[in-house]
């Protein structure tokens, strides 16, 4: 059995946009900073509490408290949520990703996980709202660890149980930045790559081999797929 596992904003739900803009203004709101630094790929950990922490030690010298996360998370949830009320269009699924993810759920050799960055209540709400229904996926978030290494192993550990395998013949992470690809590069995992134009670019000068545009054309995703796991 192949272990398929997938990253969420950019990946399946395009609310990477939403998801910067509200984060930003939630940080700003519950600690008073400006001038935030919205170039991701220059934190030590790419999470939704990796992120959070670091602007803290940065900005007062001193680690991030327990009492200012959660501060951080609640506001975040509530511009979420206030955003969805005013327009969906901020919180679709990425082109075909929905009739991918019912067609790869349905092959017997294959197991799927999410791991994520972005806090739980986050990950769900966005989910939801884009329509996409994984209830009984296994899923690891930023809520379980800071680094994206450790949740993507603990979403590997959480498929083991789901699918009641002590190992996997393969794992692939589909991502869509390159600090997915640097992760699933160190767990040895293989990768494809979600993108177009810069984001593309910057996944291909990273070396990333896979790419899609999205999945409006499942026979791409699926011809990679199973490329890799005839690989192996």
């Amino acid at each position: 059995m192949h272990l398929v596992m997938f990253d969420i904003d950019g990946t399946i739900t395009a609310t990477t946009a939403v998801d910067s803009r509200c984060f930003v203004q939630a940080v700003a709101e519950v600690l008073n900073f400006t001038d935030i630094d919205t170039n991701w790929a220059s934190y030590r950990n790419v999470t939704d509490p990796g992120i959070a922490a670091e602007i803290i030690e940065n900005r007062t010298g001193r680690p991030a408290t327990a009492e200012e996360l959660s501060s951080i998370l609640h506001r975040f949830l509530h511009l979420m949520q206030r955003e969805e009320s005013k327009t969906s269009e901020s919180f679709q699924a990425i082109p075909g990703a929905s009739e991918m993810l019912t067609e790869l759920a349905a092959r017997p050799n294959v197991a799927i996980a999410l791991a994520t960055g972005a806090w739980r209540e986050s990950a769900l709400l966005k989910l939801t709202r884009a329509g996409l229904d994984l209830r009984g996926i296994p899923i690891a978030t930023g809520s379980d660890a800071s680094s994206r290494e450790e949740i993507m192993t603990l979403a590997l550990k959480r498929a083991f149980s789901t699918s009641g395998k002590a190992s996997f013949d393969s794992a692939a992470y589909v991502g869509d930045e390159i600090w997915d690809l640097h992760a699933a590069r160190k767990l040895g995992y293989h990768f494809i790559g979600v993108g177009t134009g810069d984001r593309a670019s910057r996944l291909k000068k990273e070396g990333a081999i896979f790419l899609v545009p999205d999945f409006s054309d499942p026979r791409q995703f699926f011809s990679i797929l199973d490329a890799l796991h005839e690989a192996e």
